[in-house]
């Protein structure tokens, strides 16, 4: 890095692996508030308290795969965990849905953390027809919204086989990629040379500053949309139950305005771990409360 670079020191102070700990926290959260009130043992107000606290997470596990996706040194093992794990969580919610019947009525997050990736890959090949293909996994996200609109009679595209967030995430996942594009246009803007700042800590803050921007206006998208459909609901539309409690998804911006671009702890038990911790978590979750508050 040449010496005339400029850095703005002690502001970036949180890395990804502080990131993925916040998310998982209130992601671990959102789902002992569902597995309580899904046995009767909490009422209403204080399982929306349990879920608006997990609004924060999903909009950091999309800006990390953001940063996995450009920092992976093999995006065909980066997407086969993915893939596997989704498919684990596919089998809990099977076991929670038949075995348990425990009905979640929920998307399977690792398609849409899955397909958000893979439409970051298209928009970073060179191939102006590759990049087009990004568009796919944004459609498929957008039929998941039908599709939940009209549960019940799109047997063959069943709650696991969708994107939990239906074309939500994706769509976070790829703007959040697109900042990192428009990052040096922004500072350009200042009529300062991006290369200047090109890996410091002001193209950095652009970045982050660029993401918080897109949370605020695609949940607030997400928010004007749910609204107009609690008005004039489609024969199966859920969305409305959840309006104000969707909107706690902005806090997360804190942590992305913080964030430092840095890896930090990441050891492999970690790497690994992260993914596991997903449908075990679940898993015991609901298996503790039940043995409790099942009978």
């Amino acid at each position: 890095m040449s010496s005339d670079k400029v850095k703005i020191h002690n502001f970036n102070m949180l890395s990804s692996f502080f990131l993925k700990i916040v998310a998982i926290l209130t992601m671990t959260i959102d789902h002992i508030g569902e597995s309580l009130y899904q046995l009767s043992a909490i009422e209403y107000d204080a399982y929306i308290v349990f879920k608006s606290i997990g609004r924060l997470a999903f909009p950091l596990f999309c800006f990390m795969i953001v940063e996995g996706v450009l920092h992976t040194k093999s995006f065909g093992k980066y997407c086969l965990r993915m893939g596997v794990i989704g498919t684990s969580v596919l089998i809990a919610q099977i076991i929670m849905d038949y075995a348990m019947q425990y009905p979640l009525y929920q998307g399977n997050i690792f398609i849409d953390l899955l397909l958000g990736a893979l439409a970051v890959k298209c928009l970073m090949d060179k191939r102006w027809y590759l990049k087009i293909l990004a568009i796919i996994p944004l459609l498929i996200g957008v039929g998941s919204f039908f599709a939940s609109s009209y549960v019940g009679t799109v047997h063959f595209f069943p709650y696991y086989l969708r994107p939990q967030y239906d074309f939500l995430g994706i769509l976070l996942i790829i703007c959040f990629y697109l900042c990192y594009k428009l990052a040096p246009r922004f500072i350009s803007l200042t009529g300062a040379n991006p290369t200047i700042y090109e890996g410091t800590n002001v193209e950095r803050l652009t970045i982050n500053t660029l993401s918080v921007s897109v949370i605020i206006i695609i949940y607030t998208f997400y928010y004007l949309l749910a609204l107009t459909m609690s008005n004039h609901p489609l024969p199966h539309f859920e969305w409305y139950g959840f309006i104000s409690e969707n909107n706690w998804a902005m806090i997360s911006g804190v942590f992305v305005l913080l964030y430092s671009g840095k890896r930090g702890y990441n050891s492999k038990w970690f790497k690994y771990g992260q993914y596991l911790y997903y449908p075990l978590h679940i898993l015991v979750i609901f298996g503790i409360c039940y043995l409790i508050f099942g009978g």
